[in-house]
């Protein structure tokens, strides 16, 4: 093994580290700019719109420049989105509160539907800004596009969740890992599996218009 492979590799691999940790940094910062609420939905999804373009070989974009037009760009849309899914979130609670209110049968039926929505919540949420950075389509159909991902790959998206739950608790855990890599080493992984999925779609569909033409 030479050492120029190694230095080369290595080097590659500081890179991703600094750039992601740089990308964290701007979410903060731009999430603190929004008041929290109106910043988290814009900020994250410049993150996605920069790791994507990384992703797909566009590696030397101005990290900034590129971070900040997406945050504009997007503010209004995506907090569309965010208000959308924080009154499902709502919806969800108080329904978790009626729920605790039964008893008998009425509970255990009513508990088995609540934890099917919560996961269909869940796995929607999880594809929601890889499916907005990706496509362009009307609010709605972002969010029907994300369903029926999570649909079609239920045990991958299931993986998916979990390797994203367990990389932020290691991130908390950590201190001072959650200020360089908390959301953009986890959008990272979010983002890279999904391009495969994507990728596999427009595959299955290109062969599917072949056998028809």
């Amino acid at each position: 093994m030479s050492t120029g492979w190694v230095t080369g590799n290595l080097y590659r691999l500081c890179d991703w580290f600094y750039r992601l940790a740089f990308l964290n940094l701007l979410w903060i910062a731009f999430t603190l700019a929004g008041f929290i609420l109106f910043g988290i939905f814009p900020s994250t999804t410049a993150v996605f719109t920069v790791i994507r373009k990384w992703l797909r070989g566009e590696k030397d974009v101005p990290l900034v420049r590129t971070f900040l037009q997406a945050y504009r760009k997007e503010f209004f849309h995506s907090n569309r989105l965010g208000i959308l899914f924080g009154l499902a979130a709502c919806i969800l609670y108080v329904d978790l509160k009626f729920v605790q209110t039964l008893q008998g049968v009425a509970l255990i039926s009513l508990t088995s539907i609540f934890i099917l929505m919560i996961i269909m919540f869940v796995f929607t949420l999880i594809y929601i800004l890889p499916v907005y950075v990706h496509y362009e389509m009307r609010t709605l159909l972002y969010i029907r596009q994300a369903f029926f991902i999570a649909i079609v790959n239920p045990f991958q998206t299931i993986l998916l969740v979990l390797a994203s739950v367990l990389s932020f608790y290691v991130t908390m855990m950590l201190s001072g890992l959650f200020l360089f890599f908390g959301i953009s080493g986890i959008s990272l992984l979010i983002m890279w599996y999904s391009l495969r999925i994507f990728r596999y779609m427009d595959w299955e569909m290109k062969k599917h218009l072949a056998s028809e033409s």
